[in-house]
């Protein structure tokens, strides 16, 4: 059941900033209570590192793309 709602914290159409939009959803999978259950918990902590490191590579590409918007109106 974990997977599925992992699975469904993740949208195909967005606008504004993907990472944000993530770290929301991310909050959410913080809070879910997997009562104590050792797998589900490694799954939760899997998911939220994975979550995380996707946040951060979004954020990273969106300050280059901005940087690179800028440079053309420079």
């Amino acid at each position: 059941m974990l997977p599925l709602i992992v699975k469904r914290l993740y949208f195909s159409s967005w606008s504004g900033s993907w990472a944000s939009k993530m770290e929301g959803r991310q909050k959410l999978l913080e809070r879910l209570d997997v009562g104590g259950d050792p797998e589900l918990e490694r799954e939760k902590a899997d998911a939220l590192a994975r979550i995380r490191s996707q946040i951060e590579e979004s954020r990273r590409k969106e300050a280059e793309e901005d940087r690179q918007l800028s440079a053309r109106f420079e």
